[in-house]
């Protein structure tokens, strides 16, 4: 296992060391998890990931299992899905309204890094 100790901006953001960032292969996105008192982040394929593992473990820790478990990950799939295009459409239209710049953007989220 290898540990490194890494700087978190006063922006709350972090840098993935670059020796870490090509062994795992990460591209522009990952996946962040809270588990316990960890934070662990991993290589996130969007196009495999309709977040089935947290679904069905919620439901388990909610008691469910049998045809009760099979109908409620599909009533919550279905939810996910709903969900996922509202935040999409939401973004979409503040994008779309966001009458700054391209620079003054660069600016705003990259300018605190440390």
């Amino acid at each position: 296992m290898e540990s490194r100790i890494i700087k978190v901006s006063s922006k709350k953001q972090i840098t993935i060391p670059q020796v870490f960032y090509e062994k795992l292969g990460l591209g522009r996105e990952v996946e962040c998890i809270l588990k316990g008192d960890e934070l662990i982040i991993r290589r996130h394929d969007k196009a495999n990931d309709d977040y089935s593992d947290l679904i069905l473990q919620d439901l388990v820790n909610q008691g469910y299992a049998g045809d009760e478990l099979v109908k409620e990950f599909r009533k919550m799939k279905a939810r996910i899905r709903i969900a996922a295009q509202e935040l999409i459409d939401d973004a979409v239209s503040l994008a779309k309204k966001d009458t700054r710049d391209r620079d003054a953007v660069h600016k705003e989220i990259f300018s605190d890094v440390d």
